[in-house]
């Protein structure tokens, strides 16, 4: 009966710990931390850009285009939305081959160092200048970051607060059927 004892207890102890290696490896493999920084964002004048990893470090790509008033001012609103928003390009960019860029999808942050758990440097280009700029990017908190552009060697930077857009959940229909929303 003792040995029967000893078996199961055995039998046991080794569940256990191949219990404990596997659930650690699960875990070492799903234990990508994601940052804060990645995410939609919602910018002071309502477009949104969308950060998530790149080759670089993170990218940030305009998702969505809502043209600033004094464009709209500029070349008038109703001329404007005739265009579409899949019809705007970087026109304003200094350099002439990349004026048929679209600015949907354009990637206007390459954040390439982290300093500390809330600071991402890199480059951040405008379209509305065409000029690309050192800046970072700082976490304010889970919801709000601050963008900063810079110039003369980083002493002179301004800035504005981005707000992490709201999730939205698909129902089911628009799950199954992602063309028809």
């Amino acid at each position: 009966m003792l040995t029967v004892i000893i078996q199961i207890y055995k039998f046991l102890c080794a569940s256990a710990i191949l219990a404990v290696a596997l659930l650690s490896s699960a875990m070492a493999q799903n234990d990508e931390v994601i940052s804060p920084i990645v995410g939609t964002w919602i910018t002071q004048q309502l477009t949104e850009v969308t950060i998530e990893p790149c080759a670089a470090g993170y990218c940030g790509y305009i998702t969505k285009i809502v043209v600033p008033e004094e464009i709209l001012l500029q070349y008038g609103a109703e001329e404007i939305e005739a265009l579409g928003e899949e019809n705007f390009f970087d026109y304003l960019n200094k350099d002439p081959a990349l004026r048929d860029r679209p600015i949907l999808g354009l990637e206007l942050l390459t954040l390439t160092r982290q300093k500390g758990p809330s600071i991402f440097e890199g480059t951040v280009y405008n379209p509305q200048d065409g000029e690309t700029y050192d800046g970072f990017v700082e976490v304010l908190g889970p919801d709000k970051v601050m963008l900063n552009g810079c110039v003369f060697f980083n002493r002179i930077c301004r800035g504005e607060e981005w707000t992490r857009a709201p999730y939205v959940i698909a129902s089911e229909d628009e799950a199954a059927n992602p063309a028809a929303g």
